[in-house]
């Protein structure tokens, strides 16, 4: 099995069991969903992040970004750059 895979079954095996995940976590299984073309998953981690305020990571930031540019988004992971550039 590749590693994309392993990490997001990881990350539901995480989710199923209630233990926490935190920004690296996170932002290691955008980049999976990344790899494994499902960048509409990537977006519901997204937004899982959002409900627990872990939108400043700087690493959960930097795995938007390359999603939006992979998938031809370049306005949106323009948006994202600047707020991540943004002070807190």
């Amino acid at each position: 099995m590749d590693r994309p895979r392993k990490c997001c079954i990881s990350f539901e095996q995480m989710q199923d069991k209630g233990i926490l995940q935190n920004a690296p976590t996170y932002s290691h299984n955008i980049k999976a969903c990344v790899d494994l073309g499902i960048p509409d998953e990537g977006q519901c981690i997204y937004a899982e992040t959002l409900k627990k305020r872990l939108e400043d990571e700087v690493l959960i930031g930097n795995m938007l970004i390359y999603m939006y540019v992979k998938y031809g988004s370049l306005q949106i992971g323009e948006e994202v750059f600047v707020y991540c550039l943004s002070p807190f």
